[in-house]
């Protein structure tokens, strides 16, 4: 009845034109008569009770402590009601309305239900949560559908390692003089278990830097999963970028675990080193910086050469090129 109501004004009104009623004075006349009449008829219609439906958005809020909805709940209720024609139409000529919120842990506290996977909401016995929030004017006789399924899994916190997702394209001589980084290195997040566990690290977003040839510290986002959460949105990323160049050395090799009874000469006594190091710390580093050593062990074993070994180099370097990677050896009773 409600719609049939719009259906005949526009049916009305259909063929006639302003130009024509100002030509014709009867038919100005008889126009002002049918919309005077079509206004009396529309507030007399208005003024009766209607049935119709109209949509409403849900939202679903206070869910129980550390819990998550994993399902895809409706997300909108379709209410059956019965109101004054006026009361109908303000809310047919409406664009949008304010969600209707379910508060689930109240809902299930009402009915005594400690919920741990799931539960199903019927709406019919909520009637009078959805009716609040309506309108008081409106009375609900249904609503659709008629069950809401909500499935529930545990939140849960857990800290995991950041790492930067970047393509660095350095200049000529420039490159890398240490280790890519984020500050903070960690960031605390919270989901869904099933998908929390595993979770092992979160990426920042990708960016590809060319012709770099300084240190870069920059903000830069990450990439938050679905349906987990973080306070921590954006890290700073930190790129220590140094100029390298060439650098040489000669560093002795020791014997490790050599007896006191026992006189070993190798030949030769040291390494040759070719490397390159950054400008920022070149001038610290000295032959003390490196050690090679070959193992007693291996002496035991009566090869004709044997093996360099390496102790410790220093952090940055690049390009390590060791001459010779064998020695030969003497053996002696003191």
């Amino acid at each position: 009845m409600y719609n049939s109501i719009i259906s005949s004004l526009r049916k009305i009104f259909e063929g006639f034109s302003f130009d024509s009623l100002l030509k014709n004075q009867r038919l100005a006349i008889f126009m002002v008569c049918l919309v005077m009449a079509t206004i009396l008829w529309l507030l007399n219609a208005l003024s009766k009770n209607y049935t119709t439906s109209i949509s409403y958005p849900v939202r679903y809020v206070n869910l129980p402590e550390n819990k998550f909805i994993i399902n895809d709940p409706p997300k909108q209720l379709d209410l059956r009601v019965n109101g004054h024609g006026f009361t109908l139409l303000r809310h047919k000529m409406r664009l949008a309305f304010t969600p209707v919120a379910l508060d689930i842990s109240t809902i299930l506290a009402e009915k005594g239900i400690h919920s741990r996977g799931g539960y199903t909401i019927v709406p019919s016995t909520v009637m009078d949560k959805i009716s609040g929030q309506v309108s008081s004017d409106l009375q609900i006789l249904d609503v659709k559908p008629d069950g809401i399924s909500l499935v529930f899994d545990s939140l849960e916190t857990r800290q995991v390692p950041v790492k930067p997702n970047i393509d660095i394209q350095f200049r000529s001589r420039f490159d890398l003089a240490g280790r890519m980084s984020t500050r903070p290195s960690t960031v605390e997040i919270t989901g869904p278990r099933a998908i929390v566990e595993d979770i092992d690290t979160l990426y920042t977003r990708r960016r590809i830097l060319k012709t770099v040839d300084e240190d870069i510290v920059k903000e830069i986002s990450l990439v938050i999963p679905d349906e987990v959460s973080t306070k921590t949105e954006k890290v700073t990323l930190l790129i220590p970028v140094d100029e390298f160049t060439e650098k040489s050395f000669q560093v002795p090799i020791r014997i490790d675990s050599l007896p006191p009874d026992r006189l070993v000469r190798l030949f030769p006594q040291e390494v040759t080193l070719h490397f390159s190091a950054g400008l920022k710390q070149y001038s610290s580093i000295t032959p003390e910086s490196f050690d090679f050593y070959v193992k007693n062990s291996d002496l035991q074993s009566g090869h004709i050469s044997l093996p360099v070994h390496t102790g410790k180099t220093p952090d940055g370097i690049k390009s390590l090129k060791i001459y010779p990677l064998h020695v030969e050896y003497l053996i002696e009773k003191k």
